[in-house]
């Protein structure tokens, strides 16, 4: 199977329509290809386009980032913003003055079959692991693991919405959800909160989520997986050594502080994003975990994209 773009034409145009019309007729015609948009302001307008930096010949000002918030509305707390009924993500930074210096759009889209080369393996998982630094493709990875995962699970999984970059924000998620239910997070100081929320009240066998670690879910989830419940979730590191290195997710493999084992990993499955579509997945999450510790090469199978 191919991997098709379900994003549709109005949520391409969205995009565009964010920005100042002069703007806009930069990109016009190739959105679809945009994958970031900078404007920074006393610099070029640019964006990145399949791994490609380009930069054009009008510099950014302060009406540029007021007139983009005006119509997507002003950040949350995060310093993120989103438009509803799509999975773009607007981050804003500002200066000590509290005024606006760059505005970041990652534009999202919703690529299906992106893991039918790892169909099998997705669909006997007991819990993923989906490892990658960023920019590399773990959330639109992630969103077609739910796809699959949701017709193993159907609507017994949850997702807990880190940023409402995964479904998108408002109400009515994005139509990637499928049957699955979801729990907006929203701001992702209540990550822990809304988890713990999805799993005493939605009472699923199996919950997935974004950037898992950095908000004190990791005991969270722990606690739950020992109960049967199953967790696919994307972490922040370059390689699973990387990953089994970090202290913070010590816990999702069983191991505490000092690296003595205290459990089995949570995860029985790892897929590792090396790039956009091409994966390197590791099978055996024990033996993994082993080797690590005896500071042995960790075995992985590399899978090129579909």
């Amino acid at each position: 199977m191919a991997v098709v773009d379900l994003t549709r034409p109005e949520e391409y145009q969205m995009v565009l329509d964010s920005l100042p019309e002069d703007l806009q007729v930069f990109l016009a015609g190739r959105i679809h290809l945009v994958d970031d948009i900078a404007l920074d302001v006393g610099q070029h307008f640019g964006a990145l386009m399949d791994d490609l930096s380009v930069t054009f010949p009008r510099v950014v000002t302060e009406a540029d980032l007021l007139r983009v918030l005006n119509r997507v509305g002003r950040p949350r707390a995060d310093g993120r913003q989103g438009i509803p009924g799509t999975l773009h993500r607007y981050s804003a930074a500002t200066n000590a003055a509290g005024l606006y210096t760059s505005i970041s759009i990652r534009v999202g889209r919703y690529l299906m079959g992106l893991l039918e080369p790892l169909r099998k393996e997705v669909e006997e998982a007991q819990g993923i692991a989906i490892v990658g630094a960023p920019f590399a493709g773990k959330t639109a990875t992630l969103r077609d693991c739910l796809r699959i995962r949701t017709e193993v699970q159907g609507k017994r999984l949850s997702v807990a919405d880190t940023s409402d970059e995964l479904l998108g924000p408002g109400v009515v998620p994005h139509a990637c959800v499928g049957v699955a239910k979801r729990v907006s997070v929203g701001d992702p100081s209540r990550q822990r909160e809304m988890i713990a929320y999805a799993l005493q009240n939605n009472s699923p066998r199996e919950l997935l989520t974004d950037e898992i670690g950095p908000r004190d879910d990791v005991p969270l989830v722990v606690e739950y997986a020992n109960k049967g419940v199953l967790f696919d979730a994307t972490l922040h590191a370059r390689h699973t050594a990387q990953a089994f290195t970090n202290l913070t997710y010590r816990p999702l493999w069983g191991l505490d502080a000092q690296k003595q084992v205290i459990g089995t990993p949570i995860f029985s499955l790892i897929i590792e994003v090396v790039d956009k579509g091409v994966y390197r997945v590791i099978e055996d999450v024990p033996g993994a975990v082993d080797a690590w510790l005896r500071g042995e090469e960790i075995e992985g199978r590399m899978v090129p994209a579909a």
